[in-house]
């Protein structure tokens, strides 16, 4: 199969400012867990770590930039 995804701090830490709690929102999980997800401390979802990795790689850091970003990750 393909390769883990696996979090780390340094990808927790190049997250813009409030990214987590819109991920928590698309998710519909709590942010302290996705965080943790993210920042490699926990085992979860690997679309946590995608999305988070995605999001790292904007070169534009706008809310609009992120928020196309989690419309594919959104959940019903």
């Amino acid at each position: 199969m393909g390769d883990k995804l696996k979090g780390s701090e340094a990808l927790r830490d190049s997250l813009p400012y409030g990214a987590v709690k819109e991920m928590a929102v698309a998710f519909k999980k709590s942010d302290q867990w996705i965080a943790q997800v993210i920042a490699g401390r926990k085992i979860g979802n690997p679309l946590f770590i995608e999305c988070a990795e995605k999001i790292a790689a904007l070169e534009n850091r706008s809310k609009a930039d992120l928020r196309k970003i989690l419309k594919g990750y959104e959940t019903n």
